[in-house]
């Protein structure tokens, strides 16, 4: 089989590229694990952090050559592996601590490379080796790769590629309730990025979470890459300015939280409720709730991770 090619490979490849369970034994233990801090218990709504990348060895079993090399990001040989053996792209790997360092999960090598920030012609060829992987979800929060790839600050060209080939992949909710924007709005991703996310699903702008967070929300208490970032939010969905998440806060306490860095995104709001013609009532309300205090006078300035509200 080593001298397959990718098409001998889709010509004789069984299988519907479901992860296999947990008792599987198709999923050793691996050499290198991937730490993504995740939004397991909090994150957006809760306490906990999101999207962090930590890379450390802990010697095991043997694992996948190409899973390997995946995890020491060397993606010309981790290319050259698939070409050899394309079985490797479509097989399901335990992935000890992938979460948070404690939670383990079921993934396939695009879920890891999306993890690592890899360069988009890499990601192409592993979602052509496994044209499935791009729709797969790994076992613990059922996540797609783009959920990987926008909770750990992939390119946008990364972003495009999944998108290429799995469009609706960008509705896709996890166990969390968040879409991939969430996820990409939580670690300050380029304009390119939200713009691509919202080209591919404009309704995603209206999506909250199962803790009532909408994608402006989460922007604005994490603090966007660019003004454009806002305005496309609230271009995409208007009434976003004056919706609340389920502990009470709209996008402008969620701005006002980030200190002084969050100044330009309160001013961009202040205006967006002045043309909505509310700003008034909207402003006595916030006052009464302690949530009218001066950036200069917060004390939480931006957080490292989304944080409830």
């Amino acid at each position: 089989m080593h001298n397959m090619t990718i098409r001998d490979f889709f010509q004789h490849r069984s299988g519907n590229g479901q992860p296999p369970s947990s008792s599987s034994s198709s999923a050793p233990p691996s050499r290198m694990n991937v730490l993504i801090t995740s939004a397991g218990g909090g994150g957006i709504g809760g306490g906990a952090g999101i999207g962090s990348i930590n890379i450390f060895s802990r010697r095991s079993l043997p694992s996948s050559s190409l899973m390997d090399l995946i995890s020491t990001e060397d993606w010309r040989l981790a290319r050259m592996e698939c070409e050899v053996d394309p079985r490797e792209a479509a097989r399901w790997f335990n992935r000890s601590g992938f979460f948070d360092g404690v939670l383990d999960s079921t993934v396939l090598p695009l879920h890891l490379a999306c993890a690592l920030r890899p360069p988009g012609n890499f990601v192409e060829f592993l979602a052509y080796a496994f044209p499935e992987g791009a729709r797969s979800r790994e076992t613990t929060f059922h996540r797609l790769p783009i959920h990987v790839a926008c909770q750990t600050g992939a390119s946008a060209e990364v972003i495009k590629v999944l998108l290429q080939r799995y469009s609706d992949g960008s509705r896709a909710k996890d166990s969390l309730g968040r879409l991939p924007i969430h996820y990409a709005c939580s670690h300050g991703a380029s304009f390119d990025v939200i713009r691509a996310l919202l080209d591919s699903f404009p309704g995603s702008a209206a999506c909250p979470d199962k803790n009532g967070w909408l994608p402006l929300h989460v922007v604005c208490r994490t603090g966007p890459s660019s003004p454009e970032v806002v305005r496309a939010l609230l271009e995409a969905f208007p009434p976003s300015i004056l919706a609340r998440t389920k502990k009470g806060s709209t996008a402008l306490v969620c701005a006002r939280k980030c200190g002084d860095k969050g100044k330009e995104t309160v001013e961009i709001l202040e205006e967006a409720l002045k043309r909505s013609g509310v700003h008034g009532q909207v402003h006595d309300s916030l006052m009464r709730e302690g949530g009218g205090s001066s950036p200069s006078s917060s004390k939480h300035g931006r957080p490292k991770h989304a944080l409830g509200a």
